[in-house]
């Protein structure tokens, strides 16, 4: 274990964690097998880096780390800085610790719980444009974008042109430099040096843009770096105004961003305690994986509760780094599945519409019908569209997540369903929990449907203006220590992340609390709407049905109709919007991006190679950190799409594929001409 620094001596009440405040902790999250690992992810107050496998509980982790904190937080004026890529994290806490009857102060009084953009603008860029008398309005790439056309007036077409003609764009354009009036340093893009027109029409729009007080994204690092380089004693107040920091989803942290946070708070800084969590073996957002993470001295959690030994044995060759300490291991569900052989499924091009009925079928026969109830079905593919520009080419079919599925359009909208009843609201909230692995995903849900019953009894001019954060939102109206409130949080928290379905009388139970809540709430709105119909009784059968997900069936649905059964709905997507999540069943469509996705992986799927080594394809490693992704997204059944040419340019050569897959472990399927 790491030595333990002395940062916290004037920030907590005591300067380590009891095992009963952890106990605590532990029994009111509800966390189960807090082992070596995870009992020093939550008691470790030293430096550290962790890598935490798929479905492993990091942010259950996080959140508890967090709450034991924030119990022996004293200090008012110095604070805990945790760090992620997305508000998901943020909200997620939130949710969690008002769940538990918690508040944590997060706005920068005295903590800043945020994204590392919002926090880099927060604290470096909006100081410094203040110091050289320019007021932010937004960091938006379209926005700043528009408005930098707009500023080149007619100088534009001939701007674009000139990129275009040396294959580039307007959208690349970027500040790379603090100097405004030369904000891409010697040269623009690398095709127009520093002086000549293009260069200079491009720097007027862009310093026309930041004067007005829009940005992009990436530019408030320029802009941060500068105000570090002025005022180097900003780094010292940030440590001292922030000496406990958390950065969760490390691997997606470029390398710009981590040189950033480095300089400010330094991994061996004894003054402070610097704690970056992640998985190295799911950066798949493009990042450099240059960022100094993970560190040598680093600890592994790599043990997950999503999937069992199976799929774990499957999926752990295809790390790009060899999880620790002896592979990617699996947990036991707690139910029977049909069988631990999970499928690959080989096609014929021509065939190529048989592939998600045949997915369905394997789906029907050998998961269980409790998790087809509660969690999605997927097939996920690593490219989902073709850019504008890019021809199709008959040999590389099928190339795209679209073969599989002609009706299936990137970022289509959803179709939106609202519910009846407060206990369909609880059954669709538990389909949002599995399907996500967030918590708040399910309360926001619930908390919407009880918000519009109180509505339901209002004049148009008396009703609540619904906010964005409705859970926050609902709570705010009920009675302050209100026991029932208690109550109704534990039941509620305890029945949207229970592994097993509900029974009946829990959701009634859970129904008349509901009801209790509202009557209070609604006389004190002066209002007396009929509750009737939202808290009526339900028949059995509601659990029995497999929700739609999330209350929101996504377009891009193939759907498998059985007879006298819930219909088998497989949601198709790409593997990146599917991160985070888990699924009761996946299906990994082969595609092609400059070679077959699954042939350039078959090495690693049929056992004959495991992890990397120098010599391995940093297109090969892309792919790898793709597929890991991907096969660790399901609980009960992994499966594989494989067109016959994946495997192999003759019969002779396909056949021998298919015998080292299934000596690796696979069940083989063919979809014949």
């Amino acid at each position: 274990m790491a030595e333990r620094s002395e940062w916290n001596s004037d920030v907590l009440d005591s300067p380590t964690f009891s095992a009963d405040e952890i106990g605590r902790v532990v029994a009111s999250m509800r966390i189960k097998n807090l082992d070596i690992e995870r009992y020093r992810f939550v008691s470790d107050l030293a430096s550290f880096d962790v890598c935490a496998c798929p479905g492993s509980g990091k942010t259950t982790l996080v959140v508890a780390k967090v709450l034991l904190l924030s119990r022996k937080w004293v200090s008012r004026t110095r604070g805990m800085l945790l760090l992620s890529h997305t508000n998901v994290a943020k909200d997620e806490i939130s949710r969690r610790f008002l769940a538990l009857g918690e508040e944590l102060s997060s706005n920068g009084r005295p903590h800043y719980v945020g994204t590392i953009h919002s926090f880099v603008n927060k604290f470096l860029t909006i100081p410094y444009l203040l110091s050289i008398g320019i007021e932010q309005k937004a960091v938006d790439d379209a926005i700043a974008i528009r408005v930098r056309n707009q500023l080149l007036g007619g100088k534009l077409y001939g701007l674009r042109g000139f990129l275009e003609r040396k294959h580039s764009s307007l959208e690349a354009i970027k500040i790379t430099e603090s100097d405004l009036d030369k904000p891409f340093g010697v040269n623009l893009l690398g095709v127009a040096s520093l002086g000549t027109d293009s260069y200079s029409s491009a720097a007027a729009a862009v310093r026309g843009s930041v004067e007005l007080g829009y940005l992009r994204h990436d530019e408030i690092f320029v802009f941060a770096n500068r105000y570090l380089e002025l005022y180097p004693e900003i780094a010292p107040a940030l440590r001292h105004r922030f000496p406990y920091i958390s950065i969760d989803e490390m691997q997606d942290t470029t390398s710009e961003q981590a040189k950033l946070l480095n300089q400010i708070f330094p991994y061996d800084h004894e003054d402070i305690c610097v704690q970056r969590i992640g998985d190295p073996n799911q950066a798949i957002f493009g990042t450099d994986h240059e960022n100094g993470y993970p560190q040598s001295n680093h600890f592994s959690i790599a043990d997950s509760f999503r999937f069992d030994a199976s799929i774990a044995s499957l999926a752990s060759p295809l790390a790009v780094y060899p999880v620790e300490p002896s592979g990617l291991r699996g947990t036991s569900l707690g139910h029977s599945t049909s069988t631990t052989r999970h499928a690959f499924i080989v096609f014929h091009p021509e065939r190529i519409d048989r592939v998600l009925p045949c997915f369905a079928q394997i789906v029907a026969d050998s998961v269980p019908e409790n998790v087809l109830l509660s969690k999605k079905i997927s097939a996920l593919g690593a490219r989902h569209f073709l850019p504008d520009n890019e021809v199709e080419n008959p040999d590389h079919f099928p190339k795209i997540v679209k073969h599989y599925l002609p009706s299936y359009t990137p970022g289509s909208s959803v179709t939106k369903k609202s519910h009846q009843t407060f206990i369909e609201y609880v059954v669709h909230a538990r389909a949002r929990v599995a399907e996500s692995g967030q918590l708040s995903e399910g309360l926001e849900h619930i908390a919407g449907g009880l918000l519009s019953a109180i509505n339901s009894g209002l004049t148009y001019g008396d009703r609540i203006a619904i906010k964005q954060r409705k859970y926050r939102q609902f709570l705010d109206l009920l009675a302050a220590g209100n026991s029932e409130l208690f109550d109704f949080q534990a039941e509620l928290c305890a029945i949207l992340s229970a592994d097993t379905q509900p029974t009946f009388a829990e959701l009634e139970a859970l129904s008349q609390l509901a009801l209790t809540l509202l009557t209070l709430t609604i006389s004190e709105l002066g209002s007396t709407p009929n509750l009737a119909v939202f808290f009526e009784p339900v028949g059995t059968e509601l659990l029995t049905t497999r929700p739609e997900m999330a209350s929101n069936r996504p377009t891009n649905t193939f759907v498998y109709r059985r007879e006298d059964l819930t219909d088998i709905c497989v949601e198709v997507s790409s593997i990146h919007a599917a991160k985070g999540e888990t699924h009761g069943a996946t299906l990994i469509l082969d595609t092609f991006n400059r070679a077959r996705f699954v042939g350039k992986l078959l090495p690693w799927l049929s056992g004959k190679k495991s992890n990397t080594t120098a010599s391995t394809l940093i297109g090969d490693k892309k792919r790898l950190h793709e597929c890991y992704v991907a096969m660790t997204r399901p609980s009960d059944l992994l499966a594989v799409a494989a067109v016959e040419k994946s495997l192999g340019k003759t019969t002779n050569e396909i056949e021998k594929s298919i015998q080292a897959l299934e000596a690796h472990g696979w069940e083989v399927f063919r979809i014949t001409a």
